[in-house]
């Protein structure tokens, strides 16, 4: 646990830390968008990278107004997580920084664990964002990293092409935008931050075991040369580019072509196919709106996107693609729920099969006629302004098992009260946004275009 002994008065007036924090304040001033006085909430593991990024937001937040709260994901995945978080918190105190300690609980995969610890951090924190009432979530992914995602992207032929564009600065969860303000600095940078200002970390070993991936492709890349590095980062930033315009293409077609139910299901105009010439653009907006309705975190690949457009726009049977399911119908596609292969459907009080949220209770879809007539009656006398789906769209929206006659888990605004229980609230909201483009501010459940 390395400490440094070179400790200033001011450290941050140090060439070198000076510049690495305008690195950073300019990458702050690029995402933009914060309040009059910004709760600023960042991710902090204990490792250099996350502090350094934690004391840089402080001196961020103080400059204007606002403040940081941390956060400690402990994955129950190693016996000195719990430690690791009180000596965060511990680290923290000084600076003025509150701190939250979140945790992994239920039984945990056998296989893909850095995935699945990597998308229950993400729940937490968004969990925790929402809980705070803090609109942005720091987390300190940075120029290695970077390096590290394009390269895994490329080697399994991912990214509808922009795979090599690599992280986005923003993203959008459920209830905050992610950013990721130290993607120009690497870790060294931040190292140095830590060094300076006196700040220990702690070293995790598993960022040394080449059972991961990542850990193969970072200790790969170190053996690269400076050429190589720099003809990498080249096309990074070329296809950060392309992403941009492409994000900007996509929003305008979504707002033109695409219509979403506060119900869970989509409705993707035909004109769409025709006057977005450009075949990505295309496959882009069909992959986000699979995503968004099949309660997805990745978009499906390349491949089968084209195959599924043929398919869905040139016959007449219903197909199945990412957990959904595409009808060509009169002047469009249907696109909703497969209720048939439901997958790690989620109880509890915040999502539920991956894109309703705020709902409590025991949720099913509705599996049998007389439930399905049921909630078709209900919903034909609670019309919001839509028309009475369909039945079989009516058997993708969720209800409360132990309702009497199927009641409705309400969404957005629609309420219901089971005998002897509370009112429920529900809305729809997929875990990524349709857009990663900055006019496009916040997933479904609170986008334009619910």
């Amino acid at each position: 646990m390395p400490v440094s002994q070179a400790y200033v008065d001011d450290p941050w007036s140090q060439t070198n830390v000076a510049q690495i924090y305008a690195v950073f304040s300019q990458a702050m001033e690029h995402v933009g968008g914060f309040e009059a006085t910004p709760l600023l909430m960042v991710a902090v593991s204990g490792g250099a990278d996350s502090l350094a990024l934690c004391l840089m937001a402080q001196k961020w937040a103080e400059a204007n107004g606002g403040r940081v709260h941390a956060v400690t994901v402990d994955h129950g995945l190693r016996h000195e997580a719990a430690a690791e978080a009180l000596q965060v918190e511990k680290w923290l105190r000084p600076y003025g920084v509150s701190h939250s300690t979140v945790c992994w609980q239920g039984d945990k995969p056998t296989s893909g664990i850095q995935s699945a610890a990597r998308e229950a951090r993400y729940d937490l924190l968004d969990r925790e964002a929402e809980r705070l009432g803090a609109l942005h979530v720091l987390v300190a992914h940075h120029a290695d990293d970077q390096r590290e995602t394009v390269v895994m992207r490329k080697m399994r032929g991912k990214g509808l092409g922009l795979g090599l564009a690599g992280m986005a600065a923003v993203t959008y969860r459920q209830s905050c935008r992610l950013l990721r303000p130290v993607l120009q600095l690497t870790k060294a940078d931040l190292e140095t931050v830590c060094r300076v200002l006196g700040q220990p970390w702690i070293e995790d070993p598993s960022n040394q075991s080449r059972s991961y991936e990542r850990v193969r492709v970072r200790q790969d890349l170190m053996q690269k040369t400076q050429q190589a590095i720099r003809s990498l980062d080249a096309d990074v930033r070329r296809s950060q580019c392309d992403r941009r315009e492409m994000e900007s293409g996509l929003a305008e077609i979504v707002v033109r072509y695409v219509r979403f139910s506060p119900l869970g299901w989509a409705w993707i105009d035909r004109d769409m196919w025709s006057i977005a010439v450009d075949q990505d653009l295309r496959q882009l907006c069909l992959a986000r709106v699979l995503q968004a309705v099949g309660g997805r975190v990745y978009a499906p690949v390349t491949t089968a996107l084209a195959r599924i457009e043929e398919t869905v726009l040139h016959g007449s049977e219903a197909v199945t693609l990412a957990g959904c399911v595409l009808r060509a119908r009169r002047g469009g596609v249907q696109v909703m729920r497969e209720v048939g292969r439901v997958e790690n459907i989620r109880h509890d009080a915040v999502k539920w099969d991956g894109r309703f949220c705020g709902g409590s209770g025991d949720l099913k879809y509705p599996d049998t006629h007389a439930e399905v007539r049921t909630l078709h009656a209900w919903l034909d006398g609670h019309s919001r302004g839509e028309n009475t789906p369909s039945r079989s769209l009516i058997r993708t929206v969720p209800i409360q098992k132990a309702a009497v006659d199927g009641c409705l888990a309400p969404v957005l605004g629609y309420d219901c009260t089971p005998d002897g229980g509370k009112s429920i609230k529900m809305r729809f909201s997929p875990p990524q946004s349709l857009t990663y483009c900055h006019q496009w501010l916040a997933p479904l459940g609170t986008s334009i275009i619910s």
